[in-house]
Order: C-alpha cells, then sequence, then structure tokens
C-alpha cells in the first residue's frame, strides 16, 4: 500500500524535525567545558612573599597587587595579607590562638569567602577579566581566580591556586563551577607564527641535509 503525504503531515514532519535540531543545537551550546590553570608556589607566608600576578603564564600582569605583608608576633600570633584588585584577602590569628581567614576579592564568585574563630582553610573563586594572546583570541576573558586563605598552628598562608575558564568562550557563568571540582588542564596551543617558524625550520634542516647527502 501506497502512503501518501498531505501538506498536514509534511508541515507536523518539517516541524518535529526542526524542532530535535533546534533542541540538539541548545544542548551542544549548554555544553561548557571548563579548563584550569594550576598554579605552584603562588603564596604569601611568613616565609616570604612569592606573590605572581601573572596568572596565565604569558610573562603579562593580570592581576593588580598592591601592597601585601607578613608578620610573625610570636607568642602574640601573627598574619599575612595581600590588596588584590583593590580587595585584601588575608590570614591571621591573635595571641588567644582565635583565627580568621579572607580569600575573597571580588564579589559574586564561588566558595566560602571568609571564616573565623578556629583554625580553617577556606577557598573562593573570585571573578577576574584577563588577556593572554593564546586564549580566545586575545580577547577579554572572564575566568575565576581561585584563592586558599589558611591558618596552621605555626604559620599564616595566602595563596593563588588556579584560574579556571572557558577556551571556548570570553563570558562564562557560575553553572558547573566549584572549589571541589578539577577541570581539565589547559594546554597552551603555539601561536600561528610559532607554527611558522617550526615549519621553517624543518624545512631548512631538510634541505641542508639533502645538500650534504649531493
Amino acid at each position: 500500500m501506497k502512503t501518501v503525504l498531505s501538506k498536514n503531515n509534511l508541515t507536523q514532519s518539517l516541524t518535529t524535525v526542526t524542532g530535535v535540531l533546534a533542541a540538539t543545537a541548545a544542548s551542544s551550546q549548554a555544553i561548557v567545558t571548563l579548563n584550569q590553570i594550576t598554579l605552584t608556589g603562588n603564596k604569601l607566608t611568613l616565609g616570604g612573599n612569592f606573590l605572581n600576578a601573572d596568572v596565565t603564564g604569558d610573562g603579562i600582569n593580570d592581576i593588580n597587587i598592591t601592597s601585601f605583608d607578613a608578620v610573625d608576633k610570636g607568642s602574640n600570633g601573627g598574619y599575612v595579607f595581600a590588596v588584590i584588585n583593590g580587595d585584601m584577602v588575608s590570614a591571621s590569628i591573635n595571641a588567644n590562638d582565635v583565627c580568621s581567614v579572607d580569600a575573597q576579592f571580588a564579589t559574586d564568585g564561588v566558595g566560602v569567602a571568609s571564616s573565623a574563630g578556629t583554625l580553617a582553610s577556606i577557598k573562593y573563586l573570585n571573578p577576574i577579566s584577563f588577556t593572554d594572546a593564546r586564549i580566545n583570541g586575545g580577547e577579554s576573558t572572564q575566568g575565576y581566580l581561585e584563592v586558599h586563605a589558611f591558618n596552621t598552628a605555626s604559620k599564616h598562608v595566602v595563596e593563588l591556586t588556579r584560574l579556571v575558564f572557558n577556551p571556548n568562550s570570553t563570558t562564562m557563568g557560575t553553572s558547573g563551577l566549584s572549589t571541589s571540582t578539577t577541570y581539565t588542564a589547559w594546554t597552551a596551543v603555539p601561536e600561528p607564527s610559532s607554527f611558522g617558524l617550526l615549519a621553517l625550520g624543518a624545512g631548512g634542516l631538510f634541505a641542508r641535509r639533502r645538500r650534504q647527502a649531493a
């Protein structure tokens, strides 16, 4: 038996297909792959200042660190603090062993911003904007810089632990963002000019070997 599609059936079929395609597109757009650049040794302690404002590794400062200090008061306690982008992050303890930590230098982030009263370890993802020629074509990109502030019985530390961002978009929200989640490690891709230099060098080496062989 031959099936004949009426105009109404054809219209309904096209509408269904269009709806499926639209849903698929929306679903693919909703998938966000976050990357992170892990920072090591980027911290302020009683042993010294090792804060580095370049958090992407391209040699250009991404945040503004205007002041910092680390003081050991012996039996009276001590503190470390740094002013980042105009606000202070800190870790301190007084003579009565009352601790205070603050990991927030920007609002609308994710995590625990501050804590006081006992030895504490907190992390907060602070929103920042940064530029790196290797990320999103060098356009200004929104990311989240994680600050870890903590006290132990013998030291106070404020450290920058990682930068989280979307390598395929200059903007990102807080959906899927968490201080307890490890994201894909970002790997720098050489710029086109670097590829050109590599190709030129390889070509020159090949030509040299051919001349030597001849």
